[in-house]
C-alpha cells in the first residue's frame, strides 16, 4: 500500500512540475497546441515554399484578340512581337491594351514553369493567388472592366478581376485559391486577360492598359 502512495505522489509532483514550467513559459502551452495540430495533417519532411510565376511568352500565336502592344501599338498576335515583355517587368509604364475591349478578345500568355524543388510526383501546390496592375485612357467616363484568368486547359483556376477599373491606376488582386496541383499541372497553367465596357456615352473609345501580371504559388517541397 505504502508503494502505491509513494507512485501516486510522484505522478502528482511530476505534473504540479509542468503546470509551473507552463507558467514560467506561457508560450510553451501554445507551442504544444500547434505542435499537435500539425502532426495530424503534416510530416516532418514538408516544409512550405513559394514561387511568384510570370508570363514568359505569347500563346495565342495567330489568334485574333485585338490586344495590342504600348512599345509598338503592333497588335499581340503579330509574329514579330513579344508582348508577354510588357507584363513581367515589374513596370506600369509598359502594358498591353485594347479599345473598347470586348469578353471575346482574349489574349494569353505562358507561364514560368514550377520551381525546381517542386516535386515531381503527387500534387504539391496547396494555394494559387493572381495579381496584376490595371489603368483605364481615353473616354474614362466609361466603366471598364479588367480580369485575369489563370487556366489549366479550359479550367478556369484562379482569376482577379476589377468591374471598375481606374483613370490613376490600380493593383487587382484575386483571392487565395486552396488547389491540388501536381508539378506537370503549374507547367501547363497559363494566363487568358479580357476586359469588357459600359456607359459613358459619347466622348470616343476607351483604353484598357493590362502590366505586371503574376501569379504566386506556394507548394510543399
Amino acid at each position: 500500500m505504502k508503494r502505491w502512495r509513494w507512485l501516486v505522489m510522484a505522478a502528482a509532483a511530476l505534473v504540479a512540475a509542468g503546470a509551473v514550467g507552463l507558467s514560467v513559459w506561457p508560450g510553451a502551452a501554445a507551442l504544444l497546441n500547434v505542435t499537435a495540430a500539425k502532426l495530424t495533417t503534416q510530416t516532418f519532411t514538408d516544409v512550405v515554399g513559394t514561387a511568384t510565376l510570370l508570363p514568359y511568352a505569347d500563346r495565342d500565336g495567330q489568334t485574333h484578340n485585338q490586344w495590342s502592344s504600348s512599345s509598338t501599338e503592333t497588335r499581340c498576335n503579330s509574329p514579330s512581337v513579344q508582348c508577354y515583355t510588357l507584363l513581367n517587368d515589374n513596370n506600369a509604364n509598359t502594358y498591353i491594351f485594347n479599345s473598347n475591349p470586348s469578353s471575346g478578345q482574349r489574349a494569353q500568355f505562358e507561364l514560368d514553369d514550377a520551381p525546381g524543388d517542386v516535386p515531381t510526383s503527387g500534387s504539391p501546390v496547396v494555394s494559387v493567388r493572381v495579381s496584376f496592375d490595371a489603368k483605364k485612357s481615353g473616354n474614362t467616363a466609361m466603366t471598364v472592366r479588367a480580369t485575369v484568368a489563370l487556366k489549366l486547359g479550359t479550367t478556369t483556376v484562379a482569376s482577379a478581376s476589377d468591374s471598375d477599373i481606374s483613370a490613376t491606376g490600380e493593383t487587382v488582386t484575386g483571392s487565395e485559391v486552396a488547389v491540388s496541383l501536381s508539378r506537370t499541372d503549374v507547367n501547363n497553367l497559363y494566363i487568358e486577360v479580357t476586359g469588357t465596357t459600359s456607359g459613358g456615352g459619347p466622348g470616343g473609345s476607351v483604353d484598357l492598359q493590362v502590366s505586371s501580371i503574376s501569379v504566386q504559388i506556394t507548394y510543399l517541397k
